[in-house]
């Protein structure tokens, strides 16, 4: 859906912009996404008050993750070889692993947070859904910023992205996307669940992602 709807709302942004200086093209661009993305978080809160559980994973409920991310494109896009001007951008590219680090502790309190949404088995209160989303968001976007900015930075963990294996992995990363999770569906129904025992999570892990991997290939 995103895809679909991409050259629509690039179209939007470019006649919304029509005409306007850098800056103002940039800030404009900016703004739309920010409004789109605090829309969708809005339209998410009315699908879980109004019980319409068949929304929750539509492009309109799921629209801050693409607005962050397209964000970032229009940021790096208009700070290219520019970005040792601005205090901030030169700040991501020197401490790119601390940002890392910190998306890893917040993936962490994601997944162990008490009253979070855990699976599908129970419906959580409003507060604890939308805390959950916009964390989600968070951890996103502070895997992406060392990415977007800097890239050439130091950084272990940008040396590790450089390396011709996962640089392999990220060219076919797409394919792994779209087939994991059909495999991992049929996998436990072959009973792969239980195939490391008291480990469902490891078993599948170990059995859907080299399978994944090579159709993703």
């Amino acid at each position: 859906a995103f895809y679909a709807a991409l050259p629509l709302l690039a179209a939007l942004l470019g006649r919304a912009t029509r005409g306007c200086s850098r800056r103002r093209l940039v800030v404009t661009q900016l703004g739309l996404l920010l409004a789109l993305g605090a829309a969708s978080v809005a339209f998410r809160s009315w699908v879980w008050i109004d019980g319409r559980h068949h929304l929750p994973w539509t492009l309109p409920c799921l629209f801050l993750w693409f607005a962050l991310g397209m964000g970032l494109a229009v940021a790096s896009a208009a700070l290219e070889g520019r970005e040792d001007r601005w205090a901030p951008t030169r700040w991501v590219r020197d401490h790119g692993d601390a940002i890392w680090l910190l998306a890893a502790f917040s993936f962490v309190a994601a997944a162990f947070w008490p009253g979070l949404p855990r699976g599908m088995s129970h419906r959580p209160d409003l507060a604890a859904y939308t805390a959950e989303h916009l964390l989600y968001a968070w951890i996103a976007l502070l895997l992406m910023l060392p990415v977007a900015f800097g890239e050439d930075g130091p950084g272990w963990v940008r040396r590790a992205l450089a390396s011709p294996g996962l640089a392999w992995l990220g060219r076919i990363s797409y394919g792994i996307f779209l087939w994991h999770y059909p495999l991992t569906r049929a996998f436990a129904a072959l009973g792969g669940l239980d195939w490391i025992p008291g480990q469902p999570f490891l078993s599948l892990t170990l059995s859907v992602l080299p399978v994944s991997i090579l159709c993703g290939w």
